[in-house]
Formats: C-alpha cells, sequence, structure tokens
C-alpha cells in the first residue's frame, strides 16, 4: 500500500488557516511552473478582489496560455464561510467575476480566464448546490472556465508534484520523516532522524551545476522551504514554537554549509532561493519572540520553578540560549536607525529581569557575552555595555 497520500492528506487537512494553506499552495504552483503574480502575502490587509494568487501557464488540460485566479479557503466550504459578508466564499467568489486585476504582464487581458476554488476540505451537502448555481451564473454563462481543488484533488498533486517528487520518494525516507514528525515533541533536542533527513536530501544528487538537473535542484529548495514549513506548524499544534526555533536553525545551517560547500555563496540564483529559506526561519524568529519577550522581561521569567536542583545550572542556560538567539534577530535590524532604541530596551530588559544573564557557566557562553556588547556598542551606549562586561568578569573572577 502506497501510504505517502495518506500522510499528505492528512498534513493537508491539519492546515486549519487561511493563511497555511496560501504558503504551501504557492509553493506547489511554483514546482507547477505557474508564473505567479501576485500572493496573499503581498495584499495583506488589502482587498485582493477575491483573487488569493494569480498566476499564468499554459493550462495542461488544453495547451492553452490563462490567467489563473485561485481563491482559497482553509477546511470545508459550508454555511459558516459561505455567507461570511465581504470575505465569505460566495462573496469573494463575485468578486473575482467582477473586479479585473491590474498588471503589466504583457497581454495579460487578452488571456483567457480559469477561476479554481481550492479548498482542503469538501463541500457541505447544503451548499453544493449554491456553490454550483453560482459558479454557473458568474462564470461558465460567461465563458470563464471554474474548477473545484479539494482535498483529493490536493492530496494527489502535492503527492504527485511535491511530497513525492523528492520528499517520500522511498519507503526508508517516508519512515524518517514520520519518525521525526512523530518525535518532534519528545526532547529539547534536535532528533537524529531529522538530522539524517537532511542529509539524505542533500545527498540525492551531486552539485555539477544548475544546468545539469535543474529541476532536481528545483525540487530540493522546495521540499526545504516544505520541510520548514510542516515543522512549523507542527510546533504551532504543540504551541510550543522552541521546536521550529530548534529545527529551523539547524536546517538553515545546513542548508548554507551546502551553499559553501560548493562555493555557491554567490550564485544569484542559488542565493534567492537561500533567502527564501531564511527570510521564512527569520519570520519564524519573529513569532517566537512576540510570543516570548513579554514572559522573559518580567524578574526572572526564564526561570523556571519547578524544576528542582537541577534550576540552578537550567535557568542559566536557559537564559543564555535565549540571549544567543535574540542577539542574533536583533542584529539584523541593528542598521536600522528607527528601530535602535527599541533594540536596547528589548535586549536590556531581558538582561535586567534574569540576573543569570551575566554569569556565565561555560565557555561558549562567551558567545552570546560578545553579541551582547557588540549590540551595545554599535548602538553607542557604552554605559551598557561597561556594566554588562563588569558584571560578567566579577563573577567569572568570582568563581
Amino acid at each position: 500500500m502506497n501510504i505517502n497520500p495518506l500522510i499528505v492528506k492528512s498534513y493537508l487537512e491539519s492546515l486549519k488557516e487561511d493563511n497555511e494553506l496560501d504558503t504551501i499552495f504557492t509553493q506547489l504552483l511554483q514546482v507547477l511552473d505557474f508564473e505567479i503574480l501576485s500572493t496573499p502575502q503581498e495584499y495583506k490587509g488589502f482587498s485582493q478582489y477575491g483573487k488569493d494568487i494569480v498566476a499564468v501557464k499554459k493550462d495542461s488540460n488544453d495547451n492553452i496560455k490563462k490567467r489563473f485566479y485561485f481563491e482559497l479557503k482553509a477546511g470545508d466550504i459550508d454555511n459558516k464561510n459561505w455567507f461570511i459578508n465581504g470575505n465569505g466564499v460566495r462573496d469573494t467568489l463575485k468578486m473575482t467575476a467582477d473586479k479585473n486585476f491590474s498588471t503589466n504582464y504583457k497581454d495579460f487581458d487578452k488571456l483567457p480566464i480559469k477561476v479554481i476554488l481550492v479548498y482542503n476540505g469538501m463541500v457541505n451537502e447544503k451548499i453544493r448546490n449554491l456553490l454550483n448555481d453560482l459558479s454557473q451564473k458568474e462564470f461558465i454563462s460567461k465563458g470563464i472556465e471554474f474548477e473545484e481543488w479539494n482535498i483529493s484533488i490536493l492530496s494527489k498533486k502535492f503527492t504527485d508534484n511535491l511530497f513525492g517528487a523528492y520528499l517520500l520518494t522511498d519507503q526508508e525516507t517516508t519512515k524518517t520523516f514520520n519518525k521525526v514528525l512523530l518525535n518532534l515533541n519528545a526532547s529539547n533536542h534536535i532528533s537524529e532522524d531529522f538530522k539524517r533527513l537532511l542529509e539524505d536530501l542533500f545527498s540525492k544528487n551531486k552539485w555539477e551545476g544548475w544546468n545539469k538537473k535543474k529541476r532536481e535542484w528545483k525540487l530540493l529548495f522546495q521540499t526545504l522551504k516544505l520541510v520548514s514549513f510542516i515543522i512549523y506548524t507542527e510546533s504551532k499544534e504543540y504551541n510550543n514554537l522552541d521546536i521550529a526555533k530548534r529545527y529551523l536553525t539547524h536546517l538553515v545551517l545546513r542548508f548554507w554549509y551546502w551553499v559553501l560547500k560548493n562555493n555557491l555563496e554567490n550564485d544569484k540564483k542559488i542565493k534567492t532561493y537561500f533567502d527564501e529559506v531564511l527570510n521564512f526561519y527569520l519570520s519564524v524568529l519573529s513569532e517566537y519572540f512576540k510570543r516570548t519577550l513579554s514572559i522573559a522581561s518580567i524578574q526572572d521569567g526564564l526561570s523556571y520553578e519547578n524544576s528542582g536542583t537541577y534550576e540552578e545550572i537550567g535557568y542559566t542556560k536557559r537564559t543564555f540560549d535565549y540571549l544567543e538567539y535574540l542577539t542574533f534577530f536583533l542584529n539584523i535590524n541593528l542598521s536600522n536607525e528607527g528601530e535602535q532604541e527599541n533594540i536596547k530596551k528589548m535586549l536590556s530588559a531581558v538582561i535586567n529581569a534574569n540576573n543569570v544573564s551575566s554569569r556565565p557557566l561555560i565557555d561558549i557562553n562567551s558567545i552570546p557575552i560578545v553579541d551582547i556588547l557588540t549590540i551595545y556598542i554599535t548602538l553607542d551606549d557604552k554605559t551598557s555595555a561597561t556594566n554588562y562586561l563588569q558584571k560578567a568578569l566579577s563573577h567569572k573572577v568570582c568563581n
């Protein structure tokens, strides 16, 4: 029995929010060689006129180049999301028909239109006739093609073109991937299965130039984005973004190692793919700190009172780990003058709230110490830099 479609179907059904479906569906379209002209992320907060994704491609059914309007909805199409004013399925489909999409794409307005409703569920029986009537009236009667991609169609497309094309290609890799997902929350470490999975992905092909195996490399990079996104969504299910933080850090570093190993750090095409993975990682870190900074900034916020005698070490280890990620994240916007005061406040708040932040336990704790000093000095706050260094040195002298 081929379990891959079942794995893919189960995962796709777990995506409960529109933005989660948006992200992974965009990856599928990229692998299918659609020319994507707009995505939901580009129009966040603005009206998209019922067109979550606008793309151009030759239709595989008749080989005619068309403009594709994709409308995405997470879950089933039912009474709940059909009748919502403004953002319901009914209203957004009507807007798709009524509003034009403006673009500089050559001859875009001359291309035939195909509207595709995408949802990772099924259509409720009570809504089926309403959807059929609307699609007939608003699209088909006007010469506009209309399709539905439900969970069954999506599962097949994702299995054939993304999951099954590079990730779940054999029983061993599929088994490893399943073990990664099953054990994500089993420890505070990165599992050996995840490390082996990445090694398997990177070792499938030897780099001999982009044009030698163009499709394989494109699939690898899309797969890395896919794995990153899956780890992130699974971490959210556990309500523990620390999992995503740890695993995606390893993935980004492993990807960059591959780039350096093949002397590709100046290759613009490869750098573009790497930046996509890196930017997603940074967005996860941003969400992580939005969730945790308020706690880390209260008195002893990074301590854990129920950990017993281990807490004498655990509090310090936890604090320096947190500071290492925080300083890395803050460094990204350090050159932005408009953010510098906020950066200083965030860093100082965590340091001042957790008194072990200047009490290093082991040599590797020198990394966040140096990063903290670098940020303060860059921000021309020599007083904070001096005070922090004095506390750290006095602790080492006393010990």
